[in-house]
């Protein structure tokens, strides 16, 4: 039996652990938390699997709460953490298992790594874990939470859903009465039984944040995301759980999508004013009219209001954008980014950019040549005015207007920028230029137009920049989407496929009529 005094494994035998390319700090000292009361130890395991992870039951088989260490000690846990000691690298990691061979700097296990470095908690994982695999949190602390209590948000984006927005639900509802199979709502209702293509009805997680507080006095990191935390009480009553107890030293990192920083009687800022370290990504994808479309329900009048108040009233927060870039934002993100460093609200290196993979149809590999050639042109630019805007020559009387113009280079803010958004756009291009495309990446937008019908909206008119692509408005695969299609559906299928080797920008003929 092993015990404090008598781990496991000895300290050579743990160094050689840490270093067979398998091993991760998360497994023993994170939890992750997602808004279907599903939980696992970080965001990206078993990412494209989440019926894997263990759901998450409201009362145990006592009838009470279930506690958090108990649930972090089942067989799922104990499986993959068997295989990272032994070197296996279990799939319910493969998210870092791609990354180790594609972008080794930005594999997620990597973070976990260096904080369990700078925390100081290595001898501590290796004397917490049982021959069972288990793992004694009397003695290895939860270092990181990833809490998401719900999917309560304000706002619709086009890359989301109902699994992480509630305010999808009604529209999600009314699509899914098209699905030609559906699921009865009796079962899909159930958190448990929740599937992506199905809605999601929005509720509370299973876990409440009194399971969670005999873990916080140790906590060394939270991350916040949603849904929209801003908008959840449960995020306010973690804030106010540290402040009461003097932990106001916990590093707090935020996803939000910027739009709101009060919600009823809560204020933000008040909050963050008493933390002395946060970091916010703002989930911002574009500007102006174009960000309000992407991200449904936003005004961007709004946004600029809540950066200036932020800047105004909280100094020492690391803010940077965040915009998960894809096809219909391709172009006006290098607007976007000048734009706000020209305005003083970020500076050149607070701009990270996440390339979107999902909905796969929205990736920019897909995009045709001549805007392949075009965007790169437009990104080779942008660095080289990235790099000089760094050296401080690009700056003139155009910075001068805003109320924080000026701040770059020098970043009188307090904190330290730890983005390089020339990087990020070289990784955009390359993706973008080196990556194969889905031959059938035009057909599948038939939701994406029938979004527009629900929302009375115009995609053409709001990015005219690819008024060429029109054509694929009539092109719609509905079966892609899980909606039943009519033999004119079929047969212009059948004609879209014919006309692969032709010129693919050709409009349909005339006399089909998609729908009759």
């Amino acid at each position: 039996m092993t015990t404090d005094t008598d781990p496991l494994y000895t300290k050579e035998e743990w160094k050689e652990i840490e270093k067979n390319g398998a091993y991760c700090p998360a497994l023993f000292t994170s939890l992750y938390l997602n808004p279907q009361s599903r939980m696992s130890s970080c965001c990206v395991m078993d990412e494209n699997n989440n019926g894997n992870l263990p759901f998450i039951p409201v009362k145990d088989e006592n009838g009470e709460e279930p506690k958090l260490s108990d649930l972090l000690n089942q067989d799922y846990f104990k499986k993959v953490r068997k295989d990272a000691l032994q070197g296996i690298k279990n799939p319910a990691c493969t998210h870092c298992w791609k990354q180790q061979e594609n972008f080794p700097d930005k594999e997620y296990r990597r973070g976990f790594i260096t904080k369990s470095r700078e925390f100081k908690t290595s001898d501590e994982i290796r004397r917490s874990i049982r021959e069972d695999m288990s793992v004694d949190y009397s003695i290895a602390k939860l270092e990181h939470m990833d809490v998401r209590f719900s999917t309560l948000c304000n706002l619709r984006c086009r890359s989301c859903s109902g699994a992480f927005s509630s305010s999808w639900y009604k529209e999600e509802v009314e699509f899914y009465k098209l699905h030609h199979n559906p699921v009865p709502r009796e079962v899909w209702s159930k958190p448990e039984n929740f599937e992506h293509g199905q809605p999601f009805l929005p509720g509370n997680h299973s876990l409440s944040v009194e399971s969670l507080k005999p873990h916080l006095p140790c906590i060394k990191r939270i991350y916040f995301a949603g849904g929209e935390p801003t908008m959840m009480k449960e995020h306010y009553e973690i804030l106010q759980f540290l402040i009461d107890n003097d932990r106001t030293d916990v590093m707090l990192t935020y996803n939000i999508n910027f739009s709101q920083l009060t919600s009823g009687k809560y204020d933000v800022i008040e909050y963050w004013k008493k933390f002395p370290n946060i970091q916010i990504g703002a989930s911002l994808d574009g500007s102006h009219e174009k960000a309000e479309y992407i991200r449904k329900g936003l005004v961007w009048s709004e946004v600029e209001k809540n950066i200036i108040r932020l800047r105004k009233e909280c100094p020492h927060v690391g803010f940077y954008l965040s915009p998960t870039t894809g096809i219909m934002n391709a172009y006006n993100i290098v607007d976007f980014h000048k734009e706000w460093v020209r305005k003083g609200y970020i500076n050149v290196d607070e701009f990270m950019i996440n390339i979107l993979y999902g909905p796969e149809y929205y990736n920019v590999k897909n995009l045709p040549l001549h805007h392949k050639e075009k965007l790169t042109v437009l990104y080779d630019e942008h660095i080289k005015w990235i790099d000089e805007t760094r050296k401080g020559t690009n700056f003139s009387e155009e910075f001068g207007e805003g109320d924080y113009a000026g701040t770059y280079p020098s970043d009188g803010r307090g904190h330290t920028t730890w983005g390089n958004s020339a990087v990020d756009f070289e990784n955009l291009k390359n993706v973008m230029n080196n990556t194969p495309q889905n031959p059938e990446w035009d057909r599948l937008y038939w939701k994406h137009f029938w979004l527009d019908e629900s929302r009375k909206e115009d995609f053409f008119e709001i990015f005219p920049e690819y008024e060429d692509l029109r054509y694929i408005k009539g092109l719609g695969c509905k079966s892609f989407h899980g909606v039943q299609e009519t033999w004119v559906d079929i047969y212009m299928d059948h004609l879209i496929r014919l006309s692969r080797g032709l010129d693919r920008y050709r409009e349909p003929p005339e006399e089909i009529e998609i729908g009759s």
